[in-house]
């Protein structure tokens, strides 16, 4: 995936690849780490769900780095 530049791209990627089984985390505040931040199409991915299918009340993000264009 570090070599796919546009968020568009990326997210075609993304599709079906994360998913929530059950309801452990419904009505709950989640914390993601991610090591790199470039177009932000994995954390969205995984946000989606987590608000959708998992039902989470807030999502927040930590990211280490952010790369420059």
């Amino acid at each position: 995936m570090k070599n796919i530049s546009s968020s568009e791209e990326k997210l075609k990627e993304l599709i079906n690849v994360f998913d929530v089984k059950d309801e452990r985390y419904k009505g709950k505040r989640v914390l993601l780490f991610d090591d790199i931040f470039q177009t932000g199409a994995t954390i969205n991915a995984i946000s989606d769900i987590l608000y959708n299918k998992g039902k989470v009340r807030d999502v927040y993000v930590i990211t280490l780095t952010k790369t420059r264009k």
